[in-house]
């Protein structure tokens, strides 16, 4: 999914809190508002050059700006219920994360390798992965935090791709919940008093770490996610006023 689409779902996400009524009550205000954009993009020239006369180029200017305004309109709206979306698209992204079989074997065959291969642990009562069967040893210190970096990077980059748009806002950077994961397989050892950690605790605590990150950011990216949007916005209507407002400004000076 690119950032595009992901900020499609997000918006669509946010329409669909709303009530019934709400909803229309929005799309109704948003298409007024659009109107009003388009007469205003189409006649605001006349305040300063009363002979000037739109051309065809302008009216489409005009309905650029009205059909921006009608999606902005409705996006703003959306994005009051971002709080929402964003804890739902994240819950549900650390349900079928769990779920994942084949990232889970992926990420345990990687972390399996690794510890082999630093020698810090032994493994010989320890087989080599298998779509069905994953358990690595990390009893040192040092392996444990090496195997929390390796499943957070992982988690990280997944979530990343499948949610580009709430990633660049959160700033999920590979390996931010290293410290959380590994403290909470620091406890996992303390109340199990064992030496093996399968892989289906891993991507439960994952999941759940990184999404318990995610969500204290929530109130930060509604509003960021609401100051970008306006700034799209300005800057989107800057070009047809703008074009519009110097072709008025032109014929001003050609006419007089």
């Amino acid at each position: 999914m690119n950032k595009w689409d992901d900020l499609i779902s997000i918006i669509i996400g946010g329409l669909k809190q709303l009530s019934t009524s709400d909803f229309y009550i929005t799309i109704i205000a948003a298409f007024l508002f659009s109107i009003l954009c388009f007469f205003f993009c189409n006649y605001y020239s006349k305040l300063w050059n009363k002979s000037f006369r739109t051309s065809f180029t302008h009216k489409l200017l005009s309905g650029f700006a009205s059909f921006f305004t009608f999606l902005f309109f409705i996006s703003f709206i959306s994005f009051s219920n971002l709080s929402v979306v964003v804890k739902n698209t994240i819950n549900n992204w650390a349900n079928e994360l769990e779920k994942n079989g084949e990232w889970a074997h992926k990420i345990s065959s990687k972390a399996y390798y690794k510890i082999k291969e630093s020698g810090l642990e032994d493994f010989s009562n320890f087989p080599e992965p298998t779509p069905n069967n994953c358990a690595i040893p990390i009893s040192k210190p040092e392996s444990r935090e090496l195997t929390a970096k390796i499943f957070s990077d992982e988690a990280c980059l997944n979530f990343n791709s499948l949610h580009p748009f709430i990633a660049k806002l959160i700033n999920t950077e590979a390996g931010i919940p290293t410290k959380t994961v590994k403290d909470d397989i620091n406890r996992f050892f303390l109340d199990k008093n064992n030496h093996t950690y399968l892989i289906n605790d891993a991507v439960n605590l994952v999941a759940k770490t990184i999404m318990d990150e995610l969500i204290i950011q929530v109130p930060r990216i509604v509003f960021v996610s609401k100051i970008i949007l306006i700034i799209a916005f300005l800057i989107i209507q800057s070009i047809p006023f703008g074009l519009i407002g110097l072709a008025a400004y032109r014929n001003l000076k050609i006419t007089s």
